[in-house]
């Protein structure tokens, strides 16, 4: 073969239903001087097969096989090491690419002597019925980086993936651009450290990738929400480190935008599970500290890891539910109960010179409250004192919220 071109890196993990489609829309490819690298990350249906068939059709794919189950972001690195191509390109084993997408790309950046070359794609259901066009906005000139990256973000254009692009090999590897490993959302992370470098970027209106949207696809298969809040964090934490360069006020404010961002999704991910783990802490102390800033305006600040699931369940068994304690940890209880689908009876107090409600329900005097109700102690010091006034009174169903606050 003559100089290979174009390396597409393609990581594999359980698509045999769209991997030929895949690999067909590549090797189909106009231009001819490519290399399709396959990482199987022990996939446990026919994907071996299939690229097994492939190849011995057609020399250009050179298959790779984990060991073990590494993830997106290894299989991804290991594909960036074997790459030999002047340019490369991601693919995902679900998705595919359109005719002539490689050699338009190809010709462009290299008559440029492009770092990277952004285009637009389109979301597909898995039905095919719906498709969405991503990247509208789209910035012609031939920019650095860091500006392509401010425009992206006063655009509000949160559709830049890692295979929205093609990038120079050499680019990539003299600045070490890989993917995190073990995170979640690899393709923010990744998107910011090449943006953050490079010298000449540029983008096309074309949408030349097909994106499958399924929700058991590669980047949709955990089920852990607590991985991703940490991936997350992780994330926001590098992009902090480029708040530490001498860059202009444009940059820094982009940056910052993209922090945001980033702790909006956490907050979204945070509020869909019934309790934390804390025994993850230790292993993610270097983010817990961006994990407590983001989570502070829940809850009132309290109930950082919320509350623990037998505590949640013991909660739920009861129809009659007394918050004792109608300041700040009371109401920011009531906000994680409200989150969970739980619903209060009301609010009560020792004494209560006036009736009041507080968001829509009722606060009374904790002797008016029903004797079968389950009373959950919300106060942040001395609680023993109300625990022991609501025994005092008869109530047999009393939980101290305090070690959880």
């Amino acid at each position: 073969m003559s100089q290979i071109k174009v390396s597409v890196i393609i990581p594999v993990y359980n698509t045999e239903k769209y991997l030929v489609k895949c690999l067909v829309s590549v090797l189909n490819q106009s231009l001819r001087e490519i290399e399709i690298i396959c990482i199987n990350d022990c996939s446990t249906d026919n994907s071996d097969e299939i690229i097994n068939k492939f190849q011995k059709q057609d020399s250009r794919i050179i298959y790779k096989k984990n060991s073990n189950n590494k993830g997106l972001s290894i299989s991804r690195n290991i594909g960036i090491e074997c790459a030999r191509g002047k340019y490369i390109f991601f693919l995902d084993s679900d998705d595919y690419i359109k005719e002539n997408t490689l050699e338009e790309l190809y010709y462009k950046a290299y008559e440029y002597n492009l770092d990277i070359l952004y285009f637009g794609f389109n979301e597909i259901q898995i039905n095919g019925e719906k498709v969405k066009r991503k990247g509208e906005d789209f910035f012609p000139d031939i920019i650095e980086g860091k500006d392509f990256f401010c425009n992206s973000m006063e655009k509000n254009n949160s559709y830049l993936m890692s295979w929205t692009a093609i990038y120079d090999r050499n680019f990539i590897k003299k600045n070490n651009i890989m993917f995190e490993k073990e995170i979640i959302f690899e393709d923010d992370l990744f998107y910011v450290k090449a943006l953050m470098t490079a010298t000449r970027v540029s983008s096309v209106n074309d949408c030349y990738y097909g994106y499958m949207r399924r929700d058991n696809s590669i980047t949709k298969s955990t089920n852990n929400i607590q991985k991703k809040i940490w991936s997350l964090c992780k994330i926001m934490v590098k992009t902090y480190e480029y708040l530490e360069n001498d860059y202009d006020d444009r940059v820094n404010i982009s940056l910052d935008k993209f922090i945001r961002l980033e702790s909006k999704a956490l907050i979204n991910y945070y509020k869909r599970i019934d309790c934390f783990d804390m025994s993850d802490v230790k292993k993610h102390r270097a983010d817990y500290i961006m994990l407590s800033i983001a989570s502070s305006s829940l809850y009132n600040g309290f109930f950082q890891f919320k509350l623990p699931l037998e505590i949640l369940e013991k909660i739920r068994e009861n129809q009659k539910i007394v918050i004792y304690g109608a300041g700040k940890v009371g109401q920011g209880l009531n906000e994680l109960l409200c989150e969970r689908g739980i619903c209060i009876s009301c609010f009560a107090e020792t004494k209560l010179e006036n009736k009041l409600q507080i968001n829509g329900i009722d606060t009374v005097e904790i002797q008016e409250a029903d004797r079968d109700s389950l009373i959950l102690i919300a106060i942040k010091n001395k609680s023993y004192k109300l625990v022991d006034n609501a025994k005092s009174l008869g109530f047999k169903y009393i939980v101290d919220i305090n070690e959880y606050i």
